[in-house]
This record gives structure tokens, C-alpha cells and sequence, in this order.
């Protein structure tokens, strides 16, 4: 399995999830019911699902697409990467105790396959019908999405006219959005120390308590520092048989050990495997 940076959404526009009339953490009227479901109460799961159910979706992916893009799905929900990556969901909510949180993926090297990792473990989060991920393409110097007819992050960043929900796209992934690189590449340690993204990633944390972001961020660096100080945890992708243990303990120095959730091993000869 390798990286691709290569969009597996094809199709963007307005996300009427992030405006329509579900209860936020905010809504003061909800207070309860969220505080049920971030206890994990079954009653309010199912509420939280109900709600989740009227989530539009401009368009689907079949089955046959999501597959060719390297994605799990429900069509492969028996298959043993889609397993692995459901296994390291239960795992970060189990870890985090959250239903919620920042997760930012990273790689020790640019080619390790990190892209792969967070896309894929956005979608097992959104395979529960009673969560939704939101995936950020962080990785702004190196992404190879192109879409200069739809607004991403760093046009968001540039702009205090442009709003939160202008940013958030469909996916073809049902309970599954997006947020792209942008339009503009300058360096990513600019956009990234900027008040405006922390300002960002609180509000789209914290609207619904369903809801889980998923970080695709650049390789351990300054940059990819900056983004684990933005998240909860992190999770580091080694290249197995071809990252040192030098390597592994440098990226661990940059990124900050008290983040580090775990390590996700990527290229094995069946399918990635993790540890704590």
C-alpha cells in the first residue's frame, strides 16, 4: 500500500451539515443530551444517529470508485484492512475518551504512506452511524489536489470574508467531509502559526460532539509540530522496513513524545498494523 495525494473527492461544494439545525455543544438547550452522549449513554447515541441521518449528501460514490481509491467502505467492511483501520478507531476513541477528537497523522518521512492512513481512518470513523469525521488536508506544500474552482484552507486562512462553512465539502462518503489544501501553497509554518486556524479547528471540534477531524499533515517538521500542538494526539506512520530507529526517535523529538499516540506501521506485505 503507498501514499497517494491524489483527491479522493472528486466533487466539492457548500457542506449543509455544518448549518443545518442539529444541536451543537453550544446550544445550551442540548447541554444535557451531550453530556449523555460524550458519556457514551446508548440512549443518546441513538439520538446523535437519528440526527446524523438527515445529513445531505449532494452525491455518492459507488462502491467500485471507493474502492479504486484506495478508501474502505461498507462494501468491504469484512475485508482485513478495513478491520485493521475500525480497530485503530476503537483505539483512539479508547485512548482520547473522546467522541471528538483532533487527530492529526503524520509520517517520519514525505512517502510513507500518511495520506493513506488518515483518509482511511476518517472513513472507518464515518462508517459508524453514530459519528462523522471532517478530513483536513494539512499538507499544503505536497498535496497534489488541484481545484481551483472551490475554496480550501488556506484561501480560508487568507480571508476573513470567506466563512467555515464555504470550506467544508461533500465527499461522496456518507457522514464524511472534507476540508482541502487551497488554492494558494506558500510556506505551511505561516498558515499554521496563524490565530485564525486554532480559531478553526475549536469550531469545527466543538460543534457537534459526533463529530472527529482528521489531520492529513505534512512530514515530522516545524509544521507538523505547530499541528500536533493543535490536536489531541497524533498518530506517526513508519514505513516498515525502511525507516530507521534514528529516524523513528527524531520524528518523535520534532513532534513532541507526550502527543504521540502510537505508530502506524504502512507497506507491510498484508496490510498496516499498529502499536502503543
Amino acid at each position: 500500500m503507498t501514499d497517494s495525494h491524489d483527491s479522493f473527492l472528486p466533487d466539492l461544494s457548500k457542506d449543509p451539515y455544518f448549518d443545518e439545525d442539529r444541536p451543537s455543544i453550544a446550544d445550551p438547550g442540548k447541554s444535557k443530551a451531550i453530556a449523555r452522549l460524550l458519556n457514551g449513554n446508548v440512549v443518546a447515541r441513538a439520538e446523535s444517529a437519528e440526527q446524523i441521518a438527515h445529513m445531505k449528501n449532494n452525491f455518492l460514490l459507488a462502491p467500485q470508485d471507493i474502492r479504486e481509491d484506495k478508501i474502505i467502505s461498507v462494501a468491504s467492511i469484512n475485508e482485513p484492512a478495513s478491520n485493521a483501520f475500525r480497530d485503530l478507531r476503537r483505539s483512539v476513541f479508547d485512548y482520547t475518551g473522546r467522541l471528538n477528537p483532533i487527530v492529526l497523522v503524520t509520517g517520519v518521512h514525505h512517502d510513507v504512506g500518511s495520506s493513506f492512513v488518515a483518509k482511511n481512518l476518517a472513513a472507518a470513523i464515518a462508517l459508524d452511524e453514530t459519528s462523522t469525521s471532517l478530513f483536513i488536508d494539512c499538507n499544503i506544500q505536497m498535496s497534489q489536489e488541484s481545484d481551483d474552482a472551490h475554496l480550501g484552507l488556506t484561501d480560508f486562512l487568507e480571508s476573513k470574508d470567506i466563512g467555515e462553512s464555504e470550506i467544508i465539502q461533500h465527499t461522496g462518503i456518507p457522514r464524511l467531509r472534507s476540508i482541502g489544501p487551497g488554492r494558494k501553497r506558500e510556506l505551511a509554518g505561516e498558515y499554521f502559526s496563524s490565530p485564525r486556524i486554532r480559531s478553526l479547528f475549536s469550531n469545527i471540534s466543538t460543534r457537534y460532539p459526533d463529530r472527529s477531524v482528521v489531520i492529513d499533515g505534512p512530514p515530522a517538521s516545524t509544521d507538523a509540530a505547530i499541528l500536533a500542538d493543535l490536536s489531541d494526539v497524533v498518530l506517526l506512520v513508519v514505513a516498515y522496513g525502511r525507516n530507521t530507529e534514528k529516524q523513528i526517535g527524531n520524528a518523535i523529538s520534532i513532534l513532541g513524545r507526550e502527543k504521540i499516540m502510537g505508530f502506524v506501521f504502512n507497506d507491510q506485505p498484508d496490510i498496516p498494523e499498529y502499536e502503543w
